[in-house]
C-alpha cells in the first residue's frame, strides 16, 4: 500500500493529509493535525514518526487509521446531529446564538464573570439544550455556587466544572469528562456518581483502537460518548463522524461545530452544516488541487498495523 503524505496550511491552522492507495488503485483519506497547546506531539514529531513507518502519536494514528477504514464502501448521504458552539463573551454568545438552528449548544464560560455567565445561561435555557465547558478552571466550591441556581435538568452535561478530578465525586449534576479522560485512568472515572458523558477527541486521543475501548466502557455503563472535533479542516471532521458511526454506538449531538470558526478548507466544496446536521454527501473528500499537487512524503509498505483494523459497524 502507498502512502502519500501533503501538507496543508490555513489561516488558522495546519497539518497534513493522508491519502492511502491500495492494490486495487483506491484511495483513502485522512487528517493528521496535532493541536498547538494541546497535543503532547507537535507537527514535526509526526512527521518523523511517519518516515519511520510508526503509529504512536494520537493524531498520527487516527489519520491513517481513518484513512485506512475511508478505503471501504461508504454509504452516502449520511446525516450526523451537531451541538453548536458557543464561546467568546457574553454580548457575542448571545447575538451567535440567535442565529443557530440546533437544539443542543456547548457553552465555555471560562472567559465570563460569573455574573455574566448566570445572565447568559438564563438566556439560553429558553431554547436551548445546554452542555457546558469549564476546561477545569474553576475550583469546586466556584461551581457549587453557581450551578445552585440551576437545576440537573437544565444541561445535558457539564464538563470538567471543577479543577482537580477528585473533586468531581462531589460535584451533583451530570458530568462530561474530557481532560480527565486523557490524564486520568478509566476505573477511577468511571466511580464518580454523576458521570453522564466521555468527551472523545479522535486528534488528541487516537482512532479506531482508542474509540473501541470508549464505545464499550459507554455501552457497558450507560454513558453516553461524545464525538469531538480540534479545529481540523473538512477531512478530519467527516471523519470525525464517520468514525461514530463505524464504531456502532447511539450517536449523540457531535461537537463538530469548530468547522464553523475556520475560515478556509481543504475541501473544494465546504461541509453542509445545516437544519442542525452535518450532511455527508458524494463526493466527499475532493481536495483543492493546490493542496494535493506535491506530496511532502511518498511511503511504500509501511503501517502493516492498519489491516488489523475492523470496524463494528461498517458505513
Amino acid at each position: 500500500m502507498d502512502t502519500l503524505i501533503y501538507r496543508y496550511k490555513l489561516e488558522e491552522r495546519e497539518g497534513l493529509l493522508v491519502e492511502l492507495i491500495d492494490e486495487e488503485g483506491k484511495r483513502g483519506i485522512g487528517e493528521i493535525a496535532p493541536l498547538p497547546g494541546w497535543s503532547r506531539e507537535t507537527l514535526g514529531d509526526v512527521i518523523e514518526e511517519l518516515k519511520a513507518g510508526e503509529l504512536r502519536s494520537p493524531s498520527v494514528q487516527f489519520g491513517l487509521e481513518s484513512a485506512y477504514l475511508s478505503l471501504l464502501p461508504i454509504q452516502l448521504p449520511l446525516s450526523f446531529p451537531i451541538c453548536s458552539l458557543l464561546m467568546g463573551n457574553a454580548v457575542e454568545i448571545l447575538q451567535e446564538a440567535e442565529s443557530l438552528s440546533t437544539p443542543i449548544v456547548k457553552v465555555k464560560l471560562s472567559a465570563l464573570k460569573d455574573e455574566e455567565a448566570l445572565d447568559v445561561l438564563k438566556e439560553l435555557r429558553k431554547r436551548f439544550r445546554l452542555r457546558i465547558d469549564l476546561n477545569r478552571r474553576w475550583i469546586l466550591q466556584r461551581s457549587l455556587k453557581f450551578f445552585s441556581h440551576f437545576s440537573r435538568e437544565d444541561f445535558d452535561f457539564i464538563e470538567e466544572p471543577c479543577d482537580r478530578v477528585q473533586d468531581l465525586i462531589h460535584f451533583p449534576f451530570p458530568i462530561g469528562v474530557d481532560e480527565s479522560l486523557r490524564d486520568t485512568a478509566l476505573e477511577k472515572l468511571v466511580c464518580i456518581p454523576h458521570l453522564k458523558a466521555l468527551v472523545f477527541k479522535p486528534t488528541l486521543q487516537g482512532g479506531m483502537h482508542v474509540g473501541r475501548t470508549l464505545a464499550d466502557l459507554a455501552i457497558n455503563r450507560d454513558l453516553d460518548l461524545i464525538f469531538s472535533a480540534c479545529y481540523e479542516s473538512g477531512v478530519g471532521i467527516a471523519q470525525i463522524a464517520l468514525l461514530a458511526r463505524h464504531l456502532g454506538v447511539p450517536i449523540k449531538p457531535l461537537g463538530l461545530d469548530t468547522y464553523r470558526y475556520l475560515k478556509k478548507d481543504v475541501l473544494k466544496k465546504p461541509l453542509d452544516f445545516s437544519n442542525g446536521c452535518l450532511h455527508l454527501r458524494n463526493p466527499l473528500f475532493e481536495l483543492k488541487k493546490e493542496i494535493c499537487s506535491v506530496p511532502l512524503l511518498h511511503l511504500r509498505g509501511a503501517f502493516q498495523k492498519l489491516a488489523l483494523l475492523q470496524p463494528t459497524n461498517c458505513v
